[in-house]
C-alpha cells in the first residue's frame, strides 16, 4: 500500500534505496508487522521478500499452517532500511509511526501479529518476548499476537521451534480454537501469605512446593505451598521446619522445587532433606519449548507477574551503595598508578582519577538522576583504578538483601515462588507424561546429589602452575610475533584484527573469503582456517591466537578462581545442553583443552589433595558402540564383542587389508577420524582439515581422497547409512528425534526452506540419539553410584566425585583405597545398561589431572 511518493521524516531517507511500503489486500483480516527492511527489501521495495532468509521462512511458516501470504497484509515498524541492519532508533520509529497507524486505519485488521520485540512493544510496551510470545491479547478491539521474528530462529536455532509454534498459535486464535486474553493479561487474584506458623493439613497432600531465600551468607527463610492461593513463610531457625521435614517423610510427600541445585543445599542446612523431589526447571528443560525461568513460566501458565529479586531488593541495594560511596568520597586517597593499554595496536597511557573523585562523580550523577544504578556504576570501575584499595580498606560494597527490606515486601516476594512452583508443576507434569519423558526426568534428578557434591568439593588447583603457564604462553606469543616479522618484513600487533586484516589482504594480497557489513575483509578465526596453506604466516597467526586464548580464558583468570580452601568450585548446570550433557561455568572446566599438547598443559594445574589420587573412569568409544547397536551393523558389533580395536578393524574392512598390514598413520588414523566423525555428519572438507592437522600427508589426503574414503566407509557399513536415513526421515516426520531412553531433541530446522538450515538440523538429528544415549548411560551410572559412594564415606573411605565430562567421571580417592574404589566404580559403570555390546570403562590415575596414566600408558 503506497501511502506517499516520498518521505523525509527521518534520517533514513538519506541512506535508503527504496521506501518499503506494506503489501497485501487492503481488506485483509490479519496484518503481520516486522521490524524493518533488510538488504533485499531495500532493493526491491517489498517487505519480507522471499529472496531474504527471513522472508522465505515467513512465507514457509504461513504455508505450513494453511495460510496464503496473498491473503495477509505484511508491513514493518520502519519503512526504510537502517544502515548495516542495526536496530532502528527511537527517532526513526517515531517518524514511521504515522505511516504504520495509517496502514492499520486503512486495512482495519481484526488480528495484528507482531513479529519481534520492536513490533510487540508498540502495542504491549512492558512485556518481554519470552513471556508473551504466542499469546493473543484483546487490545482496543483488535487481537494482538506477539510472535518471535522468523529471523530470530535463524540466528538462534534453539528458539526456531518457538517461532514455528507461534505461527501455529496465530492460526488457532484465528479460528477460535484458542481464545485471546483480555487486554494485557495479569492475574489479579490476592493470595494469602502467612508468616512464622501454620497447621499441617489432616489429609496430607501428595506434593508440597518449597522455595528458599539466601541472606547474610546463609539460608534466610523457607516458603511452602500445597494449595492454590496460599503459602507459608518460615525463617530458617523456626522449629516448625523440623516438623515439616518429619511430616514430609512420614507421609511420603514429593517436594517440588524450581532449580533444586540451589535449594537443596540450603534446605540441608536448615535440616530438611526430602527423599523425593521434582524439579520444575528440569521439567521445562526436557520439553524444550517452555522457558526455564520461574517468572516467565508463571506468567505463561497463570498470568501472574512476579517481581524479580532485583526489583524487590533495589531500595536496600541503592541505600547501601549510597552510604558506601559517601564513605569513599569523604576520605583522601592516593592517585592510582598510570595504566598502559593498547588501542588499535598503539600503546597509550591512562591516568585514572583518585577513587574519591570517582565516587563523588557517581554521587553527583545520582543527585541529578536517582534512577542510575549506584552499585553497577561502582563495580564498573576497574580494581586497578582505585576500587581495589578502597575495598581493601572498607571491604566490598555491601549489597541489599531480603532481610534489609520491609518484612511484608519480603514475605510477598518469597511466598510467590513456592506458590508459582506448584502452579507450573501442575501444568508441566501432564505434558511430561504425554510425551513419555518420566523415565528421562527421574534419570536427570538421580544425578543431582552427586552434582551437588561436585560443586561442594571442587577440585584442588595449583596457582603457581597457572602463573608459570601464563609466562610460558606469553613467551611463545613473543616468538611468534617475531616470526611474523621474519616472514613478512612487517611489524604487526597480532592482537589487532585491523592490523592483521591489513597485513593479509592489503600487504600480502591474499584473497578475502568473508566481508563485514561495511565491506571490509574479515580476519577472524574461521577465515584464517579457510586461508590455511595460502601463506606461512597464517599458521603463525593462528598459533598466536591460540596461546592468547589459553592465557585470557584459562591460565590468566584461573588463580583468581581458587577459593580459600585451595580448590576451584565450578557451577554445574544440568539444564543447558539438549543432549542431556552437563555444563560448567565459573570456570568452564569442561572446556579446559585436551585436544592438543599445549592446551593439555592446562590440566596440569589441577591436582589431587595430599594423600589422594585422581582417577578418571572413561567409557571406551561409547558413541561408536551405540552407533553399532542402533544401526545393527554386524561387523562393528562383532569387533566390539570380540574386544578388538575398532579403528584397526575398520581400516581392514575399508582398505581390504589383513590386520598385519595396517599402517597406523596411512590406514588406521583416517579410519579413526571417519569413525568418530560419522555420528556428527562429517564431510570430506572437514575430514581433510582434521587429517592434515593430525600430521597426515596433504598430497595423499586430498578432498577427493577423503570423499572416496567416506564413500568406502558407507559402502562397507551400509546399515549405518540406512540407520541415518531412517533418523532423518523420523525427524522430518515428527519434528524431533529421541535417544534410547526417550529424551527428545526438537529439530524444527528440517522444515526450513533453506537447504543449509535443513542440513544442519539433519546433522543434529543423526547425532543426538547417539550422544544423548551415551550421556544417559553415564547418568544412570552416576545415579547408582551415589548411594554406594555415600555408604563408602560412612565407612571411612572418603571418595569424592569432582566432575563429569561427557563420557568420563573424575574421582578423588585416598591412595590406599584406589584399587577397591575402582573395582566398585567399574562394576557399576559397565553393568548399568545392557545394550548387547560390552561397554568397558578405562581408568587413568595420578596426582595431576593432566598427567594421569592408564594401564596401557
Amino acid at each position: 500500500m503506497k501511502l506517499a511518493n516520498t518521505c523525509n521524516l527521518c534520517k533514513l531517507s538519506k541512506s535508503r534505496r527504496k521506501i518499503v511500503w506494506g503489501e497485501g489486500p487492503e481488506d485483509a483480516g490479519i496484518m503481520f508487522i516486522g521490524e524493518g527492511p533488510g538488504k533485499w527489501e531495500d532493493s526491491t521495495g517489498r517487505p519480507f521478500v522471499e529472496k531474504a532468509k527471513a522472508g522465505e521462512e515467513h512465507t514457509a511458516y504461513l504455508r505450513r499452517n494453511g495460510l496464503n501470504r496473498k491473503d495477509t497484509y505484511t508491513t514493518n515498524i520502519v519503512k526504510c532500511r537502517v544502515p548495516d541492519d542495526e536496530d532502528p532508533d527511537e527517532e526513526c520509529v517515531k517518524a514511521c509511526s504515522y505511516w504504520l497507524n495509517e496502514e492499520i486505519r486503512l486495512v482495519d485488521p481484526s488480528i495484528i501479529v507482531c513479529l519481534g520485540a520492536l513490533a510487540t512493544h508498540k502495542f504491549i510496551p512492558d512485556l518481554d518476548m519470552e513471556l508473551c510470545h504466542g499469546i493473543g491479547y484483546k487490545i482496543n478491539g483488535r487481537t494482538i499476537i506477539p510472535c518471535y521474528h522468523p529471523a530470530a530462529g535463524l540466528h538462534r536455532p534453539e528458539i526456531m521451534a518457538l517461532c514455528q509454534n507461534d505461527y501455529k498459535q496465530v492460526v488457532k486464535i484465528m479460528y477460535g480454537q484458542v481464545k485471546p486474553k483480555p487486554a494485557i493479561y495479569w492475574d489479579t487474584s490476592t493470595p494469602v501469605y502467612e508468616a512464622h506458623t501454620f497447621t499441617f493439613p489432616e489429609q496430607p497432600p501428595k506434593v508440597i512446593a518449597i522455595d528458599t531465600e539466601w541472606a547474610r551468607g546463609k539460608g534466610w527463610n523457607l516458603t511452602a505451598c500445597w494449595e492454590h492461593g496460599k503459602a507459608y513463610f518460615l525463617l530458617a531457625d523456626n522449629p516448625l521446619i523440623a516438623q515439616l521435614d518429619n511430616y514430609i517423610r512420614t507421609n511420603n510427600i514429593t517436594v517440588l522445587l524450581h532449580n533444586a541445585l540451589y535449594d537443596l543445599p540450603v534446605l540441608k542446612d536448615m535440616g530438611l532433606i526430602p527423599d523425593k523431589i521434582v524439579d520444575t526447571m528440569i521439567l521445562a528443560y526436557l520439553l524444550q519449548d517452555e522457558p526455564q525461568g520461574l517468572k516467565a513460566l508463571a506468567y505463561r501458565v497463570t498470568g501472574r507477574r512476579m517481581f524479580s529479586y532485583e526489583e524487590t531488593i533495589r531500595p536496600a541495594r541503592q541505600q547501601k551503595a549510597l552510604d558506601y560511596l559517601c564513605l569513599i568520597a569523604s576520605e583522601s586517597w592516593p592517585k592510582p598508578e598510570a595504566i598502559p593499554y593498547q588501542a588499535k595496536g598503539v600503546w597509550k597511557v591512562k591516568n585514572p582519577w583518585p577513587i574519591n573523585k570517582k565516587a563523588t562523580r557517581i554521587l553527583s550523577d545520582y543527585s541529578k538522576s536517582p534512577d542510575i544504578e549506584l552499585r553497577e556504576r561502582w563495580l564498573n570501575i576497574d580494581p586497578n583504578e582505585g576500587r581495589g584499595i578502597a575495598e581493601a580498606k572498607f571491604g566490598l560494597m555491601p549489597d541489599g538483601e531480603l532481610c534489609d527490606i520491609p518484612f511484608e515486601d519480603a514475605l510477598k516476594y518469597a511466598c510467590q515462588d513456592a506458590e508459582m512452583t506448584l502452579a507450573v508443576y501442575e501444568y508441566l507434569w501432564p505434558r511430561i507424561h504425554e510425551l513419555e519423558l518420566e523415565d528421562v526426568f527421574w534419570m536427570d534428578v538421580s544425578i543431582l546429589p552427586m552434582v551437588m557434591g561436585m560443586m561442594e568439593h571442587g577440585i584442588k588447583a595449583d596457582p603457581d602452575k597457572f602463573r608459570s603457564l601464563t609466562e610460558y604462553y606469553n613467551t611463545k606469543k613473543e616468538l611468534l610475533q617475531k616470526k611474523v616479522y621474519e616472514l613478512t618484513d612487517r611489524d604487526v600487533q597480532l592482537g589487532s584484527h585491523q592490523q592483521v586484516r591489513k597485513l593479509l589482504f592489503e600487504d600480502l594480497g591474499l584473497k578475502a573469503v568473508k566481508f563485514t557489513k561495511t565491506g571490509l575483509e574479515q580476519a577472524d578465526d574461521k577465515v584464517l582456517a579457510m586461508l590455511q596453506g595460502t601463506h606461512p604466516v597464517i599458521e603463525v597467526i593462528r598459533d598466536w591466537r591460540g596461546y592468547d586464548k589459553l592465557i585470557n580464558t584459562y591460565s590468566g583468570p584461573m588463580p583468581n578462581r581458587i577459593a580459600a580452601d585451595g580448590r576451584i568450585h565450578p557451577k554445574i548446570k544440568v539444564t543447558r545442553a539438549d543432549t542431556g550433557r552437563l555444563s560448567t561455568a565459573e570456570p568452564n572446566l569442561m572446556a579446559v583443552p585436551n585436544q592438543d599438547e599445549e592446551g593439555r598443559k592446562m590440566r596440569e594445574g589441577f591436582v589431587a589433595e595430599e594423600g589422594y589420587v585422581l582417577v578418571e573412569g572413561d567409557y571406551s568409544q561409547i558413541e561408536l558402540r551405540l552407533l553399532a547397536k542402533m544401526a545393527n551393523e554386524p561387523s562393528m558389533i562383532k569387533t566390539f564383542t570380540d574386544g578388538k580395536d575398532i579403528h584397526t578393524m575398520t581400516a581392514c574392512e575399508v582398505f581390504g587389508l589383513p590386520e598385519s598390514q595396517i599402517d597406523k598413520y596411512k590406514h588406521r588414523l583416517p579410519c579413526k577420524r571417519v569413525n568418530f566423525g560419522i555420528p556428527y555428519g562429517t564431510e570430506a572438507q572437514g575430514l581433510m582439515e582434521t587429517l592434515i592437522k593430525d600430521g597426515a600427508d596433504p598430497s595423499t589426503w586430498t578432498l577427493t581422497a577423503c570423499e572416496d574414503l567416506i564413500k568406502a566407509w558407507f559402502d562397507r557399513f551400509s546399515r549405518v547409512r540406512d540407520y541415518i536415513a531412517e533418523i532423518h526421515a523420523y525427524a522430518r516426520r515428527h519434528g524431533y528425534v529421541r535417544d534410547m531412553f526417550g529424551r527428545i531433541k526438537l529439530t524444527p530446522g528440517v522444515y526450513s526452506p533453506n537447504k543449509w538450515v535443513v542440513m544442519d538440523a539433519l546433522r543434529q538429528a543423526q547425532n543426538q540419539p547417539i550422544q544423548a544415549s551415551a550421556q544417559g548411560i553415564i547418568k544412570l551410572a552416576m545415579g547408582k553410584l551415589t548411594p554406594i559412594y555415600r555408604q563408602l564415606r560412612s565407612e571411612g573411605i572418603d571418595i569424592r566425585s569432582l566432575i563429569q565430562i561427557h563420557d568420563a567421571l573424575l574421582n578423588e580417592i585416598p591412595e590406599q583405597h584406589v584399587v577397591f574404589c575402582n573395582l566398585v566404580t567399574k562394576s557399576v559403570m559397565e553393568t548399568t545398561t545392557n545394550i548387547g555390546i560390552p561397554t568397558p570403562v578405562d581408568f587413568k590415575e595420578g596426582t595431576v589431572w593432566g598427567l594421569m596414566k592408564g594401564e596401557d600408558d
